[in-house]
C-alpha cells in the first residue's frame, strides 16, 4: 500500500487522545475509600479492580462525565503533533469514543479546541453507557474507517474479525502493567 494514499482513520478519545483515566481514578477513589493510581490498574473494568460491581460503580461514571473532567482533560504526550502530521498528510480523521452521548458538546469543543478542527466526525459507539449504539466495529464499516487508534482490549476483542476486510488496527495504551510497553508510533502512513 503506498505511504501516500488517504486514508480515514478513526481514533478513540480517551487515553489515545485524553489523559482521563487518572482522573477518573482521583475521582473514584474518595468515593470507595481508596488510594489508587495508574500503576494499580489491572483492568479497564474499573468495578474489578474497585471490587464492586458494575451497578454500584456507574453513577458515579456517569457523574464523572457531568462534571468539567471532559473539558478538562489533558492531551495525551504527542497526541496534537500526531493528529496535526495524519491531517498534513491528507487522511481523514474520526472520533470514535465509547463516552455517553451527553458528552458530546463537551467532546467536540475538547476535540476542536485540541486539535484544530482536524476531526471530520464525532461518532459515539456501544460501551457501558451506551449498549443501543453500534459498535466500533459496525461504525469503522458504515464510514469507511481503514485503520483504528484505539486503547482498549475490551474493544480489540470485537474488531479482530475486522482484520480480514483490511481494518488496520493500532493499540496505544499508558497502562503498562496491563498491555506491555507502550506504543507511540503510526506505522506506513
Amino acid at each position: 500500500m503506498a505511504k501516500n494514499k488517504q486514508r480515514i482513520i478513526g481514533i478513540d478519545t480517551d487515553e489515545v487522545l485524553a489523559a482521563t483515566f487518572q482522573n477518573l481514578i482521583e475521582y473514584l477513589n474518595p468515593i470507595f475509600g481508596k488510594n489508587f493510581s495508574l500503576k494499580d490498574m489491572w483492568s479497564y473494568k474499573l468495578w474489578e479492580v474497585y471490587g464492586v460491581s458494575l451497578e454500584k460503580i456507574m453513577p458515579h461514571f456517569l457523574d464523572f462525565n457531568r462534571s468539567d473532567a471532559i473539558r478538562r482533560a489533558p492531551l495525551i504526550e504527542g497526541a496534537r503533533e500526531g493528529v496535526a502530521e495524519l491531517a498534513r498528510r491528507g487522511h481523514k480523521l474520526v472520533d470514535i469514543t465509547g463516552r455517553p452521548e451527553f458528552t458530546r458538546p463537551d467532546t467536540q469543543a475538547w476535540l476542536t479546541e485540541g486539535f484544530n478542527n482536524a476531526f471530520e466526525g464525532l461518532y459515539y459507539a456501544k460501551s457501558i453507557y451506551g449498549v443501543h449504539l453500534p459498535t466500533k466495529a459496525d461504525i469503522c464499516l458504515e464510514k469507511g474507517v481503514d485503520t483504528l487508534v484505539d486503547d482498549s482490549p475490551i474493544f480489540a476483542s470485537e474488531h479482530n474479525p475486522l482484520v480480514h476486510h483490511g481494518l488496520r488496527i493500532l493499540f496505544m495504551t499508558i497502562m503498562e502493567n496491563i498491555l506491555g510497553e507502550r506504543e507511540l508510533e503510526i506505522v506506513g502512513m
